[in-house]
C-alpha cells in the first residue's frame, strides 16, 4: 500500500489501461486500472455569418484551448454535427486542430432545407465532462 509515480507518455491516447508493476526483491507484483482522461480544453466555435440563404455553404471554425493559460492546443480532434428543428442529425464529422488550435467545418445547405432553427455543436472528442459547445 502506498503511493507511486507513474510517468505517462504525452501522446497516449485517452482511454482505459491495465498497468503492471514488479517489486524489486520482494517478488511481488500488483495489477491496477488506470483511466487516461485528455488535458482539459476550452472551446469557442464561431461561424462566417449570423444568417444563411438556401444553396449557401457555412462555414465554422472552433478554437480549442488548454484550461489556465488558454495555448491553443494542436492535434485535438473536434466532432462538429448539425441537428435540423425536427431534431434529425444532417451532418457529423471530426477534423483535428491546426497548430493554431483551430478545426474548420463547412456544412452545405440544401437549396430546399428545413425552415426554423438548426443546431451546430462542437464537441472536444475526449475532453473531461461534455466538452461541448453550440
Amino acid at each position: 500500500p502506498g503511493m507511486y509515480a507513474l510517468a505517462i507518455p504525452k501522446d497516449l491516447a485517452a482511454g482505459s489501461y491495465k498497468v503492471r508493476a514488479s517489486f524489486a526483491g520482494t517478488g511481488g507484483e500488483k495489477l491496477a486500472a488506470v483511466e487516461v482522461v485528455a488535458e482539459a480544453a476550452l472551446a469557442l466555435m464561431e461561424a462566417d455569418k449570423a444568417m444563411y440563404k438556401p444553396g449557401q455553404t457555412a462555414k465554422f471554425r472552433v478554437l480549442v484551448v488548454k484550461v489556465g493559460d488558454l495555448r491553443p492546443i494542436a492535434g485535438r480532434q473536434v466532432r462538429f454535427d448539425v441537428k435540423a428543428p425536427n431534431g434529425f442529425k444532417l451532418i457529423q464529422v471530426e477534423n483535428p486542430t491546426d497548430s493554431a488550435g483551430v478545426a474548420k467545418f463547412e456544412f452545405p445547405i440544401a437549396d430546399e432545407p428545413i425552415l426554423g432553427e438548426h443546431l451546430a455543436r462542437a464537441t472536444v472528442v475526449g475532453a473531461f465532462g461534455d466538452g461541448a459547445v453550440h
